[in-house]
């Protein structure tokens, strides 16, 4: 089964997500990430794709593994880790494939829950966990 990784970065209570499209696959907004390459484990390539999606760098201090489930998207079954990522120093910030991506906003739970996302609800079910544990 394929795996992939998506990093949930929290700023001031507001959740960073990116505006993506990538051909035939998927548009919309979605939090950071992408598939995890063969002999890497999800913590590095959470790490990985911070860097080469919107130039971030953390460390596997600021990973903390949210949940991870099964989903299925129209190339096939895939495993999913959601990661929640904090205390990050986000003035490097910016987009950095931009045939793919287009901006990049933070927001808050609520208009989370109102936002059409491709995230599942699963995810933002855990995250309302989460936010109510902080």
């Amino acid at each position: 089964m394929r795996q992939f990784v998506r990093v949930i970065v929290v700023k001031d209570d507001k959740y960073l997500l990116i505006n993506e499209e990538k051909k035939d696959l998927f548009k919309g907004w979605l939090f950071p990430g992408g598939k995890i390459e063969p002999d890497e484990s999800p913590e590095n390539a959470a790490l990985r794709e911070l860097k080469e999606e919107i130039n971030l760098d953390a460390d596997k201090n600021n990973l903390k593994l949210l949940c991870q489930f099964n989903h299925s998207f129209n190339t096939g079954l895939w495993h999913g880790y959601y990661f929640i990522c904090k205390d990050l120093n986000i003035d490097k910030l910016k987009v950095k494939e931009p045939n793919i991506c287009h901006g990049y906003c933070f927001f808050n739970l609520d208009e989370l829950k109102n936002l059409e996302c491709i995230e599942p609800d699963k995810v933002l079910t855990e995250l309302e966990v989460y936010n109510n544990i902080l």
